[in-house]
């Protein structure tokens, strides 16, 4: 097949799963209020519950993502400090996953801060998938390193884990739909939808992404123009893809453990 027809599946795919998102997501809201779950004070829910909730939610948001983000429009980017945003993640999650996976997340940056023009929601996500991905494929007693480099006219973020390794044959479909097939896979939840995720948002931003792997672990790494826009503060989007929770426990829920969920 060619490419042509190759984008016009993807494109197809594209609208499918964003039109079956809308279809779930009053439903699956309905359902839980109903429960209680989506209620903050329910302290009787147990937190498997609201882990699958928050879990089902990332689902919906990564089936309709892809749509959204192959909008033309023009994104609102605002001047952020990638710097303090990557660091505070960082320092968010590291704890969780030295308990629950033994796995060591460090963040390394030469500068204080690293300021530039860009969607702060979006490069959450695109973070939060990078996380989530290395920490699935990377076994106990591992290590994730994030590191963050002003290599103008770029800002160079990578994250590399001491995982498994992506065998060569699989690399060239990283980032299209369903990428996630094969047997060293099938262990891991998700429906293979994160990278081609990133790489959206990569693109939104005027940048691109690339991947190096091979038997001692993976390394994903955005090149994003180190550009500012003179903007700081943007009016906060209307929709929020995680329907108003946490965004790194709904974009963690496939990584981190229920007693995360607890209210």
């Amino acid at each position: 097949m060619d490419v042509t027809g190759n984008i016009e599946i993807e494109r197809l795919i594209s609208e499918m799963l964003s039109e079956v998102a809308e279809q779930l997501r009053d439903p699956l809201s309905t359902v839980f209020e109903c429960l209680g779950v989506g209620t903050a004070t329910n302290d009787a829910v147990p937190p498997l519950a609201r882990k699958s909730y928050y879990r089902l939610l990332r689902i919906i948001g990564n089936m309709s993502a892809a749509e959204n983000l192959s909008n033309p429009c023009k994104i609102s980017c605002a001047d952020v400090d990638l710097a303090e945003l990557c660091g505070e993640l960082c320092e968010s999650l590291a704890p969780a996953l030295e308990i629950e996976q033994g796995v060591a997340l460090e963040f390394l940056c030469a500068k204080e801060r690293l300021v530039l023009a860009c969607e702060r929601t979006m490069m959450e996500r695109l973070l939060l998938n990078l996380f989530s991905n290395s920490a699935k494929f990377t076994p106990r007693g591992g290590r994730i390193t994030v590191e963050l480099k002003d290599e103008k006219p770029n800002a160079i973020l990578s994250v590399t884990d001491t995982g498994c390794g992506i065998p060569p044959e699989r690399l060239e479909r990283l980032f299209s739909h369903y990428a996630q097939t094969g047997e060293e896979t099938r262990s891991h939840e998700g429906l293979g939808l994160g990278l081609p995720i990133c790489r959206r948002i990569a693109e939104r931003h005027g940048g691109r992404i690339f991947v190096e792997s091979g038997a001692g672990g993976t390394k994903v790494t955005v090149a994003i123009p180190n550009i500012r826009s003179g903007v700081h503060n943007v009016e906060e989007p209307a929709f929020d893809y995680a329907g108003g929770y946490d965004h790194m426990l709904v974009e963690m829920s496939d990584v981190l453990g229920s007693e995360n969920y607890e209210m």
